[in-house]
């Protein structure tokens, strides 16, 4: 899926083919974007989203965002780790995300496709 919105522009890869849902996404976001005063963005998506945890981790040499996000409006319950970063040149901001489906081993099942943020690249 592609989208193109006042949000940001990205793609979604997502897949059935264990039984329940996985998914990556990126998107990049507009300029906006205020990743210096992240803790105003924070509290926007603790507002928005039910934060189950958050934090920092080394991506492209810099401290990248992190959120998990639990989505229980609706069955099957989903559970996304966004994860937000600078470009490491440009003036542009990005979010990569993970989702899966369930209750059931979440932890697990974002670890088996976390390997697609860490090869995720950046092509000038």
């Amino acid at each position: 899926m592609i989208n193109l919105d006042s949000i940001g522009s990205g793609i979604v890869v997502a897949d059935k083919s264990l039984g329940y849902l996985r998914s990556f996404g990126v998107i990049e976001k507009e300029k906006e974007f205020d990743f210096d005063n992240w803790e105003v963005q924070q509290k926007s998506i603790e507002k928005e989203f039910n934060i189950i945890e958050k934090g920092e981790v080394d991506f492209f040499n810099q401290q990248a965002k992190w959120n998990l996000v639990k989505i229980d409006k609706n069955k099957p319950i989903i559970w996304t780790l966004y994860l937000t970063f600078r470009h490491p040149k440009d003036d542009k901001f990005y979010t990569l995300n993970l989702t899966v489906e369930d209750q059931k081993n979440v932890r697990n099942k974002i670890c088996n496709i976390e390997s697609l943020i860490y090869g995720f690249k950046i092509i000038e």
